[in-house]
């Protein structure tokens, strides 16, 4: 079986390149319990990034199992509130392209080979008023299932 990083290092590579190409610069990026707290001004956009594995052997009759990993990855973009939903949505769409993609064959990151389905979104996920003090961002979520193998 190949590493859960290896296989995280591929989706996030994946996701990263398209939030890059769509405006969202690295720096602006977390991910899976790295700088949790964004250190984008609250007038900004960025993204929180979850890659897990929630399944990672498929039980076969007769024999140990065989190695499936299957994870779950959760894109949520901030961005700030009263600007509407176009920009967000384009953001997310090169993330929902570069899924699709990796279906057609299109995605061999680092020797992993990604299938992503039931992609789900994009999802406005906030509420309420415009409060720009304290919450200034639409919260917006995307995410999908995935299947990952090293040949």
């Amino acid at each position: 079986m190949s590493s859960f990083q290896d296989v995280r290092g591929a989706m996030a590579k994946l996701i990263s390149d398209a939030l890059v190409a769509a405006g969202v610069p690295f720096a602006d990026q977390h991910w899976d319990n790295v700088s949790e707290t964004p250190s984008k001004d609250a007038a900004g956009t960025y993204a929180v990034v979850n890659i897990n594995f929630p399944q990672v052997v498929t039980e076969t009759i007769g024999c140990d199992g065989a190695d499936a990993i299957i994870g779950t990855c959760n894109v949520l973009v901030y961005s700030p509130k009263g600007k509407g939903m176009k920009p967000v949505e384009d953001i997310l769409q090169g993330v929902i392209h570069a899924w699709v993609k990796c279906n057609k064959g299109g995605s061999n990151e680092g020797g992993v080979y990604l299938r992503t389905r039931n992609v789900n979104g994009p999802n406005a996920i906030s509420g309420g008023t415009i409060d720009e003090t304290r919450r200034p961002h639409q919260v917006t979520s995307l995410s999908c299932a995935f299947t990952a193998r090293v040949p």
